[in-house]
């Protein structure tokens, strides 16, 4: 196994000595794989049961039909990877990349069947797992954990998610047609651009969850940009003119792409909804978002030196070439980013905190 795993990353890195591997229908269970690179590698009816992939690039990789119980693939790599069929029972995909993979008719628990004897059923795991634009239709996913997934644009149709744990998962625009949702948990899941008529879902299970903007929320648009204007200015003029930027606790939604590069420092957003939110190339120093809801909103190329996200949601938040080091205020001390108490799912940020 070893050999033509080496030979694969070989081929993977364009070394002449390489070739690309098709172990298909291979059984070998217990592979310590973790942290290979492995992109468009051939596992088709592979048993690879108790292997580990941590961190591992399975990128456009191949496992139709093969056979991954309680494998590890935390953190793995598996954009566009096609996994139609595979049968994941008790396997963990936690914080793993599957933007675009193709999980039709997947088993992500085994209540019977060919469950071992006397084996109880053991769910799989996806909790903060990114599943944005994947091929989720006919999914056996009952009571399985996506807490905290990203599943922007998944199609869902037919998908047995009876019992499911889908709380705070990202779920805009994604297609719930024909899927049974009996007794799955959606608290503070997001909801947007998405039809849920048929899922007979009890207004009580919805009570808490992110819907698209209110016409109220709507309508604040113009006094919420006067604010903003207001900020820059402020920021601008070292406090000459303007006024720092306060929004706490609005939905800032409705602003759009309007916040993109803007220029506010010291900005107040306790608790503000900013859900998908541009923020990209914004100065943001000392910034306060504590408890906001930030989920899938872009910081890139942001300054946000001495920020505080302190019990904010940031899952799936894209940091890409942020600042994130300590302000140096003017007595010299400094002000370091507050992070404590956030929720870092999806963002590569959980890593450094959790070693």
């Amino acid at each position: 196994m070893m050999a033509i795993v080496a030979a694969h990353e070989a081929h993977a890195a364009g070394r002449p000595t390489g070739a690309r591997k098709f172990p298909r229908f291979i059984i070998a269970r217990r592979s310590m794989l973790n942290r290979r690179v492995l992109p468009e590698i051939d596992f088709t009816g592979a048993d690879l049961e108790d292997s580990t992939f941590i961190e591992a690039d399975l990128t456009r990789a191949l496992f139709c039909g093969a056979v991954l119980r309680r494998c590890d693939f935390s953190f793995a790599q598996l954009t566009r990877a096609d996994l139609r069929g595979v049968v994941f029972e008790g396997a963990c995909l936690n914080w793993a990349r599957l933007d675009e993979a193709d999980l039709r008719a997947s088993i992500l628990v085994y209540r019977g069947g060919f469950a071992e004897a006397g084996a109880s059923p053991a769910e799989a795991s996806l909790r903060g797992a990114s599943l944005n634009g994947s091929r989720l239709d006919d999914i056996d996913g009952r009571g399985v954990d996506f807490s905290n997934a990203s599943m922007k644009g998944a199609d869902l149709r037919r998908a047995n998610l009876n019992g499911a744990r889908l709380s705070n998962c990202n779920f805009d625009g994604a297609n719930f047609a024909g899927a049974k949702v009996a007794e799955a948990d959606f608290r503070g899941a997001i909801l947007t651009n998405v039809d849920l008529s048929g899922l007979n879902l009890p207004r009580a299970a919805l009570a808490t969850c992110v819907i698209d903007p209110s016409l109220e929320a709507l309508a604040r648009r113009p006094g919420l940009m006067r604010r903003v204007d207001d900020g820059e200015a402020w920021g601008m003029t070292a406090g000459r003119a303007g006024r720092v930027a306060d929004l706490n606790g609005e939905d800032l939604r409705p602003l759009g792409p309007a916040l993109r590069g803007r220029k506010l420092p010291a900005l107040v957003g306790r608790n503000v909804c900013a859900v998908g939110l541009d923020f990209s190339r914004c100065l943001l120093v000392g910034a306060n978002f504590e408890g906001a809801d930030l989920r899938g909103a872009n910081f890139m190329n942001a300054d946000l030196r001495g920020a505080s996200f302190l019990n904010a949601n940031l899952a799936h938040a894209n940091f890409h070439g942020a600042d994130l080091s300590p302000l140096e205020l003017l007595s010299g001390r400094l002000h370091p980013v507050n992070l404590e108490g956030a929720v870092l799912d999806g963002t590569g940020i959980v890593r450094v905190l959790e070693l």
